[in-house]
């Protein structure tokens, strides 16, 4: 099953709109935008960026990808 780091409340809603939509089952593991909740060791290895949404699928990791102007 697929594990998805993030909150309703942030851009994690997109993927969860999207695995809704295409009826993938996943779990929602609650990460606040706070850099406390982001900044722990285990979630780092997954995600070095300390960003949500992370999408977890076995060994695969995806990281959010950031477009536009910075």
């Amino acid at each position: 099953m697929l594990q998805l780091y993030g909150n309703p409340r942030s851009r994690a809603m997109r993927c969860m709109w999207m695995l809704e939509e295409i009826g993938e089952p996943y779990q929602l593991i609650e990460k606040s935008t706070r850099a406390d909740d982001l900044q722990t060791a285990d979630y780092l290895r997954l995600n070095p960026n300390a960003r949500i949404p992370t999408l977890v699928d076995g060994d695969v990791v995806v990281l959010p990808l950031k477009s536009g102007p910075t």
